[in-house]
């Protein structure tokens, strides 16, 4: 039999209720993956692939393929008005993947980094401004 959300509810709030008398901080982080790919926020995405050390010139390539991409829908014989699409990788597209766990992976780390000047291990504090 599966496992339902109240079990998960439940296990969720004994971890928020101990992690005070353990003087453990806590951060919750609550992802909808069923249109993560459309999520990604495209001014973000050259500077954390520079943070992840990704090559300049890769990143330029990547950076272009995502400028100024437009779109229209078509529905029968009808057509829309062609529109910018402003967020999201490429879909089908071989690198899509990995720059999407890239920008997870920032996404994960920063709550962390963000508790201070530095990170719990002494890490940079890595910033989007």
């Amino acid at each position: 039999m599966g496992r339902g959300c109240v079990n998960q509810i439940f296990t969720l709030r004994l971890i928020i209720e101990k992690c005070p008398s353990c003087k453990t901080p806590l951060i919750l982080s609550f992802i909808d993956y069923e249109q993560a790919f459309d999520s990604v926020d495209r001014r973000a995405l050259a500077k954390v692939l520079s943070l992840y050390g990704i090559p300049d010139k890769y990143i330029k390539v990547i950076s272009a393929m995502y400028e100024n991409n437009t779109a229209e829908f078509k529905v029968g014989n009808e057509t829309s008005n062609w529109f910018r699409i402003k967020s999201g990788v490429k879909q089908g597209f071989v690198l899509s993947p990995f720059i999407w766990f890239i920008l997870m992976d920032f996404v994960l780390r920063s709550p962390r980094k963000a508790m201070g000047e530095h990170g719990p291990n002494g890490e940079e504090k890595l910033s989007m401004t």
